[in-house]
Parts: C-alpha cells; structure tokens; sequence
C-alpha cells in the first residue's frame, strides 16, 4: 500500500485530520499552498497554466481539482482525498479513491440557495460523487448526510486526539471557549452568558469571519473582569487552560463533529454545547454535559445546572477513549486493507 494524501486550501479542523491521516499511513499531504512545509506540499506546478492564479477560489475548486494528473506526482495505489471538492480528482482504475468526509458544500445543501448558478454546482458537485470508490465520514451526522445528498454509505472515523497529553488538574473558577471567532461558532452567546452569570470566560482561537465579535470581545477583555480574550496559544497552553478550566463552552452551529468536545473530556471537563449538529449527541449518549439553545439565557440556565450536578472526572476522561489517535488508526488501517482485498461494506 502506496498511499498520498489530497486536501484543499482550507485551514483548520479540516487540515489537521487531513495531517493526522498522513501521520497514520506515514506520507503526506499534497495541496495547494503558499506555504509549503516538509509535511505539506504545493503541487501548484501540476495545474495548467491558465488555472494557476484561481487556485486559492472556492468558485474554480472543483475545476483546479479534475485537472490534476496525479500519476505526474508520485507513484501511489491509493488515494485519500479531504475537502469535498478534491473529490474531482480522477484516479487510473489501478489507483484506489478514498474521501474523507467533513461534510457536503453547505453553501448548496445547507442554506437553501435557489439560484440558477447553485443548482449548477449541486449537479456539478453529485456529478464528481462517481470518482470515490469509498467513504470515509467523521460522525454519524456526516454519515447520514452523505447517504441524504449522494445516496452513499460510509464508515465512521472519528477525527482523533492523543488523549494521553490531556491531563486533569482541577474544576478552576473559569469557563473556556476554544475556537475561530466566526459566525457559526455563536461565540457571543458564550460571552453574553458569563458576563451576565457573572463568570469568567477565557477565550482561545484567531480571528475569523465575524469581525464584530472579534471587535467586541476584544474591547471587552479590556475592561470587564470577566472576560479574557488570549487569541491564538500553542496547543501546550490550550490543554494546560483545559486542565484548569470550569467546563467548557461550546454554542456552535451545524458542527459536524467538534473536535472540542473530545478534547474537554479527555481533560475530564464536562462541556455545554448548542442543540445543533453532531455535539450535542455526544452529550446525550455519555451524559457528559448540558444541551441548550444557543440563546444566551439559555445557556446561563445551563452554567447553573452545570455548577449543581457532580462531576467525575475520570469518567469523563474514559469517555474519550474512542477519540484517540491509537484507535483511529488501527480503524483507518483495517479499513483500508479491507477495501483493498475488495471485502465491500
């Protein structure tokens, strides 16, 4: 098994699974990218000249993707492709095509875009689904997705931590949001919450697309006692700010897996997330945390219940076993080595 790795230009959880499967299988990742590490590498060179200045836009994604020959860039049988529009790499028959599920293109199936130029792209985006021979998808919510919009099956692998680096101190006198300050991270409700519980919240993650709670969080760790903003940290501090941490706060929108999660119950932290996307299902099976509404008199309710109910830390350390890196890749290889024999699920 001579397998490579594929992922778009997009950052974040997406790019860490994507670094953790070539971990795993001991390669790596090939992208388009400004900045090239040992790990990472630009195949910029392998598109058409005419493509090359689109590269970096979502708009000509799948284009850039289907023109990429890659039996030019290294001699490999199998494939894994991250970021639904690497899905447009065509593969030899002799070369195996395995995707990575994160989820569909939310801006098609998500927000109920009726332009003409949107169902272009859904049919365009269905059209590529015939070049994966298999799935692989990062929940059940994902899994469920992908049979709803492609009417194929997948297997879930969890995106994974190493959960031997997390460690409990303490339930500290602080609450903690980790994340983007974007959008669908709902990180005002977080804030509005605290402030008006009068708790404290530390706050991690860089700037992201909603510019005015950045603006606003960031005056706010001026001036009010409980809020404080640290922006990007190292992953040493994070899980240092986990092990010390309250619980965790977490009123993401349509997440459909959060990596957060995991980690703050690998840190023995029980955690309070949104009644949306995949999360809250891992609060309401393990019983390791509070749903709420992402409104924040909601999730002040949930602080307070959170504060009256018994934690054992322990408990929720174990129940972050699954999300362990040692597990994701024996999943990953067994999988694998199934599909290749042509044992079909």
């Amino acid at each position: 098994m001579r397998p490579a790795i594929f992922h778009w230009h997009a950052s974040g959880g997406s790019l860490y699974v994507a670094k953790m499967l070539a971990k795993a299988l001991n390669t790596v990742v090939y992208t388009f990218t400004p900045n090239p590490t040992n790990h990472i590498i630009d195949i910029s060179h392998l598109l058409p000249l005419h493509l090359r200045p689109f590269r970096y836009k979502r708009f000509f994604d799948y284009l850039c993707w289907s023109s990429i020959d890659i039996t030019e860039l290294c001699d490999t049988d199998l494939i894994i492709t991250s970021g639904h529009t690497t899905r447009a790499i065509v593969t030899p028959p002799n070369i195996m095509h395995i995707h990575y599920f994160h989820h569909p293109p939310k801006s098609l199936y998500f927000h109920n875009n009726r332009s003409i130029l949107s169902e272009l792209y859904r049919i365009w985006d269905r059209s590529i689904d015939k070049n994966v021979d298999h799935y692989f998808c990062n929940s059940p919510l994902t899994r469920y997705n992908l049979y709803k919009y492609y009417k194929r099956d997948g297997v879930v692998l969890f995106p994974p931590i190493d959960t031997s680096k997390y460690k409990f101190k303490e339930y500290g006198d602080f609450y903690l949001h980790i994340g983007r300050i974007d959008k669908e991270k709902m990180v005002r409700v977080a804030v509005d919450a605290c402030i008006r519980s009068c708790r404290k919240l530390v706050l991690i993650g860089d700037k992201g697309n909603d510019h005015g709670t950045h603006d606003y969080i960031t005056e706010l760790s001026k001036i009010s006692p409980y809020i404080e903003y640290l922006g990007h940290v190292s992953d040493k501090e994070k899980r240092k700010l986990l092990s010390e941490c309250r619980a965790v706060l977490y009123p993401a929108l349509n997440e459909d897996f959060g990596l957060v999660v995991a980690e703050s119950l690998a840190s023995g932290k029980p955690v309070i997330v949104s009644n949306s996307g995949y999360p809250q299902y891992i609060v309401k099976q393990k019983n390791c945390g509070i749903v709420a509404k992402p409104i924040y008199p909601y999730f002040i309710d949930a602080i307070f219940e959170l504060e009256s109910r018994e934690w054992d830390p322990d408990m929720l350390v174990y129940m972050a076993k699954p999300y362990d890196y040692k597990f994701f890749k024996y999943r990953l290889k067994y999988w694998l080595k199934k599909w290749i024999r042509g044992d079909i699920p």
